[in-house]
């Protein structure tokens, strides 16, 4: 009997196939269409830092009797959205928050394990700047950022009983060393990795716009890399996102040690049917491979289980070092 069924976060998945947070899930019927396609379990789009705090919003200096009321009105909203999902779904709910500072918000994290929500995920992206009210060439550090990383994940971790997921950012200096500590601190997964708005310069008005650019079947192999070296180098599960389109980049990432993978970009393009599509495709290869479970070849292709990975620098060696024209 085939089995698909894995565990992520502490929480049980009949499939490892996770819809990503993205707009998708604010339509619940979405959620139900979702579990019918055999999701895995379903991440809720983000609620922004700034919709929880103060100061958000332009209303707080234009109509500062305003800001609180806008404020705590999409806080309520998400909320209310958590249980909406709840009600309509036996899927475990995973609520998302974009965040970048550790400021006065995590213990809103308590709300939203009381609306019933199985797990949070943190979308943190902060960028280097130069510091405010400072002179100079005075901009933050790599080690200030990883340390308000870290702050936001434990200030969050502490105030909540149900399993916290840290989303990271591939421009960290070193992927690897905040991947450890965040198992350290007890993160109950990681989540390779988060995409930003790409920044555009639209030449006839002349102005700066933000963009988003679903990702292409071949940006797999940033988060593969790094799944594959992470792998039971770190104590906590592993979940893959960017790039995933078919069972095989499902499997290219389970067979480097992912526990699970997160389906954006493919929905928005294939629609919410790349699901199941996935999901038979595992199926079959795992028939065609005398499989009957995941975890039968999960990180079967790490780097701990491959002497002279590819996903090292020795490829660099072997093919870029004898390469000729």
């Amino acid at each position: 009997m085939i089995s698909t069924k894995c565990t992520f976060a502490g929480l049980e998945l009949d499939s490892p196939v996770i819809l990503s947070a993205s707009p998708i899930s604010s339509n619940p019927q979405n959620i139900i269409r979702a579990q019918e396609f055999g999701a895995g379990a379903v991440i809720l789009r983000s609620l922004f830092e700034e919709q929880i705090t103060d100061g958000a919003y332009d209303e707080q200096s234009t109509h500062p009797e305003m800001a609180d009321y806008i404020i705590q009105s999409k806080a309520m909203e998400y909320l209310n959205h958590i249980a909406e999902c709840k009600k309509v779904s036996t899927l475990p709910i995973i609520a998302s928050i974009n965040c970048h500072s550790s400021n006065n918000w995590t213990d809103f994290a308590k709300s939203i394990e009381a609306a019933g929500a199985n797990a949070i995920e943190l979308n943190i992206m902060t960028l280097p700047e130069k510091k405010k009210g400072t002179e100079g060439n005075k901009v933050t550090t790599s080690s200030e950022i990883e340390s308000e990383l870290f702050d936001i994940a434990v200030g969050v971790k502490n105030a909540v009983d149900i399993p916290v997921v840290v989303k990271l950012s591939p421009y960290l200096t070193s992927v690897y060393d905040v991947a450890y500590r965040l198992s350290y601190l007890g993160m109950d997964g990681i989540t390779l990795f988060n995409r930003f708005f790409t920044p555009e310069i639209d030449l006839e008005t002349m102005e700066i716009n933000a963009k988003m650019n679903y990702s292409t079947p071949g940006s797999i192999h940033h988060g593969l890399r790094w799944t594959s070296i992470l792998f039971d180098e770190v104590n906590t599960d592993l979940s893959a996102s960017t790039g995933i389109y078919t069972a095989d980049d499902a499997l290219k990432m389970i067979l480097a040690g992912s526990t699970t993978v997160q389906l954006c970009s493919a929905i928005y393009t294939d629609g919410l049917k790349a699901i199941s599509e996935i999901n038979e495709g595992i199926h079959k290869w795992m028939i065609h491979h005398n499989y009957k479970r995941l975890e039968d070849f999960r990180g079967k292709l790490s780097v701990k289980n491959n002497e002279g990975s590819k996903f090292t620098r020795t490829q660099f060696i072997e093919h870029l070092g004898t390469h000729k024209n």
